[in-house]
């Protein structure tokens, strides 16, 4: 019935106002479903991510990790400790593991994480046991951690690290 009203008409408004208003909502459901469901892929591969890297730290797999991190990455580990691209990470990584085992520990908390399109901020707490290999005591390093993950395709997750800034906790 409604549909052979002319627009002009009282209620020939009122439907195509009511039919506008569900078309609208419809998109927008729709919309929203698809971003979740996006957003909650992305979650899962930067957690399959970071469970990787971590796994790569145990085992002291340097090919590993240098497959999570963007070839163009930037790293500031400390006020005055910047590495410039992947080969400086691993080089760095190698020195390190050439004195200590690192065990990352499983009070990591995750404080924020923001997706947006093709990049990923995640703000996290964590702690990471360093054992070293003369045997000295082991002992905990503490901080937070800021990163930038992009797309990469060398990643078996689909995303790397594009940037990371640490602040040492206490």
């Amino acid at each position: 019935m409604a549909a052979f009203l002319p627009v002009s008409s009282k209620g020939g408004k009122i439907f195509f106002v009511i039919t506008f208003f569900l078309c609208s909502l419809g998109n927008v459901l729709y919309s929203q479903k698809e971003n979740t469901t996006w957003k909650q892929e992305i979650e899962k591969a930067i957690d399959e991510t970071n469970i990787a890297v971590r796994k790569a730290f145990l085992e002291g797999d340097l090919a590993t990790i240098a497959k999570y991190h963007h070839p163009e990455v930037t790293k500031a580990l400390a006020f005055d400790n910047v590495v410039n691209n992947r080969e400086e990470v691993i080089e760095g990584l190698s020195q390190t593991m050439s004195q200590f085992d690192m065990q990352y520990m499983d009070d990591r908390t995750t404080e924020k994480m923001h997706i947006q399109k093709d990049m990923v901020l995640l703000q996290a707490k964590f702690a990471l046991k360093l054992i070293p290999k003369n045997g000295d005591p082991s002992f905990v390093y503490r901080g937070r951690t800021l990163l930038v993950y992009v797309p990469c395709p060398e990643s078996p997750t689909g995303w790397g690290t594009l940037h990371e800034m640490i602040q040492p906790g206490q």
